[in-house]
């Protein structure tokens, strides 16, 4: 392009010289190719290797013999007419995009005769008296406007010429190029290609794959084909006509019903940076083909049957205007959560018109999640393909298939979560999980997904297997559950949640899925009365910081914690975190009481053997010791050896001579919560913790006395 303007610029001083130099043989009926030749060779022009008109004369030589002869004889007949001469380097370049050779070009008379026919313009042009702004008649029907854009660099004015029907920028040099008394020429850095048949452009597949900034996008479409040839030929059949199928391969395409397509396409940095914000692998998503074929068409976009003018150059950005709505291919079916139910809005194309000849265009897809700001910019607009406007865009639109279920069984280290999920009796939530927040009355829930390597952990000290908890259904709904968190507060109030890791306060509590009777201390630490729902907490703390300052979060359950190993990972209808421990739920099935504790604890062995020779079992098991939650301070197999040396005695003495001494040691190491509270109304859940301790604390014992716990 720099090689051709610099030649352009001496053109203009030498034929500012020869602007009078009037021909012969190239007005009236004399024009022929030839003619066209010595009329240039004569004034100098087109000695130049690089700005030779060879291919342009032979174009009117076969345009002649076509139906835009008479247009070609008759130029400079009756009024001023401008022809505007491309050079030979200008139609190779116009050869790659069109995916045409030279002599494809010159055997199609209808290309032909749109290109010299474009290339008349009805009036005398003047660079001295054109103005920035100026539509330009020219003879094509197909670009029958060619619009002008003045430049003034320093002291020389330059001119620029393009059509909105068209996607090429064309500087004039030389306008006062005088071939005969009423026709003139002015040479064109670059063919203006009109839009005629769209087999004159190459299919998308092949622009993908010639442009290396779409490696990624190409690849998706190689690796998707085979399912989106399924699609195109279910998708459309009997459809009610207002858009049709395409191909990418090919240039096959349904005229009849509108198959020509906006193709917005990720470019390789949109690709990145879609990983980046949704934390899955490329390997992960490519060997999803539904979820990325979905990816796809939903930034392939056709307008309906009841907006006018459906053609090629109705997606140029040009063409479109300001509030456009495109329909995403497939928005029925492989988009929709409920196929033939409920369509995917359209997508909203914003335009700044105050540009003219360079728009700034913007793509909004549905605001699915609050996590996602699915917008996307071109970047590089108006490639034309045979069956579609390709425009290159700066990020990934995300489609309403990329739900919380979907982002979950794309990820390996949660198949076990997933397959919970899968089950019979989780049909529901999974529906729940799997569908898009415009139809969910659940939206922005929260999956806190325990790995593969958290869930047998946790089994195992249950004393389960992974098979035990489809063999009962109870026990299944109660385990995933738990691991959900409600749209609604723990409160109750009907907002959608919005959790965010780190960005609230540092004690957040989270109403679950769960719903369970409360624990009733009245009733023997039995499960009684309605059902609520189990909470948790999300505690974040910035005490102990670690380096860079990044603060520490623990997820909190009634019966154990987990860490977070990943969090705020997004998805159309919520947010994963992934954590390294399997919360327990607190109900009846899964049993984990006090005794249960002391007997899955292998340094307890002792403190379990005297507690059951004193009859205590039943206490720790279900009744408990007081109204509130009670604290065990159980000593480890080794403090009990300690302690027996000290007596100088054995545990079978004391368990058979000292019963009374050995129940007041126990009952010293026990310090219940007392208070009363409302059991109906709310389950309280307050032990003592060792977090919450200050130096000098007093407790409250079993044994009606005091114990004073002093922190270090």
């Amino acid at each position: 392009m720099t090689r051709v303007v610099a030649v352009g610029a001496i053109l203009f001083s030498v034929t500012l010289l020869c602007s009078l130099v009037a021909s012969v043989g190239v007005c009236s009926n004399d024009l022929t190719g030839a003619s066209l030749l010595n009329a240039l060779s004569d004034m100098r022009i087109g000695t130049d290797t690089d700005m030779s008109f060879v291919f342009f004369a032979a174009l009117v030589d076969v345009g002649l013999q076509s139906y835009c002869g008479n247009t070609l004889r008759n130029l400079g007949s009756a009024s001023a007419q401008t022809l505007i001469l491309v050079p030979d380097s200008a139609f190779e370049r116009a050869s790659i995009v069109m995916d045409k050779g030279l002599e494809e070009i010159t055997s199609d008379r209808v290309l032909v005769c749109e290109i010299l026919e474009s290339s008349i313009v009805q009036a005398a042009l003047n660079s001295r008296d054109v103005r920035d702004g100026d539509e330009l008649s020219t003879a094509s029907m197909r670009m029958p406007k060619l619009r002008v854009d003045v430049v003034q660099d320093i002291n020389v004015r330059k001119l620029r010429i393009f059509t909105d029907v068209g996607t090429t920028i064309a500087d004039l040099f030389a306008t006062d190029v005088a071939l005969c008394p009423r026709l003139s020429a002015v040479f064109a850095s670059e063919l203006l290609i009109p839009l005629v048949e769209s087999n004159a452009f190459p299919s998308v597949w092949k622009i993908s794959k010639s442009l290396p900034e779409l490696s990624t996008s190409a690849e998706a479409f190689r690796i998707t084909d085979s399912l989106r040839v399924i699609f195109e030929s279910s998708e459309y059949d009997g459809y009610d006509g207002t858009v049709g199928r395409s191909s990418l391969q090919t240039c096959v395409f349904d005229g009849t019903n509108h198959g020509f397509r906006a193709y917005f396409l990720p470019s390789n940095r949109a690709w990145r940076r879609f990983f980046r914000k949704t934390e899955l692998t490329k390997s992960a998503l490519f060997s999803d083909y539904s979820l990325l074929l979905s990816i796809l068409l939903y930034t392939e976009g056709q307008l309906t049957s009841t907006q006018q003018s459906i053609d090629l150059k109705s997606y140029l950005s040009t063409s479109l205007v300001p509030g456009q709505l495109l329909r995403p291919v497939g928005a029925s079916t492989i988009l929709s959560a409920f196929p033939g139910q409920v369509e995917i809005p359209a997508l909203r194309v914003d335009v700044d018109i105050s540009k003219v000849s360079s728009r700034y265009v913007r793509i909004s897809g549905g605001s699915t999640s609050s996590r996602f700001d699915n917008t996307a910019v071109v970047v590089a607009a108006d490639i034309v393909s045979c069956t579609g406007i390709v425009h290159i865009i700066d990020d990934v639109l995300v489609p309403p298939m990329l739900t919380a279920f979907r982002q979950l069984s794309l990820r390996s280290e949660l198949s076990m979560f997933t397959d919970l999920l899968r089950a019979p009796a989780m049909h529901e939530l999974m529906l729940e999980l799997d569908t898009p927040s415009e139809t969910n009355i659940f939206a922005d829930s929260v999956v806190f997904a325990p790995t593969n390597v958290a869930i047998r952990l946790t089994l195992n000290y249950i004393g389960w297997t992974f098979e035990d908890l489809f063999q009962r259904d109870a026990l299944l709904r109660q385990f995933v559950t738990y691991h959900v968190i409600s749209t609604r507060s723990a409160e109750g109030a009907p907002e959608r949640l919005k959790f965010r890791l780190g960005l609230g306060p540092e004690e957040q509590q989270f109403a679950t899925r769960l719903a369970y009777p409360i624990l009733a201390k009245s009733y023997a630490n039995t499960f009684q009365g309605t059902p609520i729902a189990k909470t948790v907490k999300v505690l974040s703390t910035r005490r102990g910081v670690k380096k860079f300052f990044t603060p520490r979060h623990v997820l909190r359950g009634r019966l154990n914690s987990a860490r977070f190993i990943k969090s705020d990972i997004p998805s159309t209808n919520g947010g994963i975190a992934i954590i390294d421990a399997a919360l327990i739920p607190p109900t009846a099935e899964f049993g984990v009481t006090l005794y249960d504790r002391i007997l899955r604890t292998p340094t307890l062995r002792v403190f379990r053997e005297l507690t059951s020779v004193l009859g205590l079992q039943r206490e720790f098991d279900t009744q408990g010791f007081g109204n509130g939650d009670c604290t065990v301070f159980a000593p480890t197999d080794s403090a009990w050896v300690t302690l027996l040396a000290d007596l100088m005695t054995t545990q079978e003495e004391i368990a058979n001579r000292a019963t009374a001494m050995l129940y007041d040691i126990i009952m010293l190491m026990l310090a219940p919560r007392t208070e009363e509270f409302q059991e109906i109304e709310r389950e309280l859940y307050d032990p003592w913790l060792s977090k919450d301790a200050l130096d000098g604390d007093e407790l409250v014992t079993a044994l009606s006395g005091y114990t004073t716990v002093r922190v270090l």
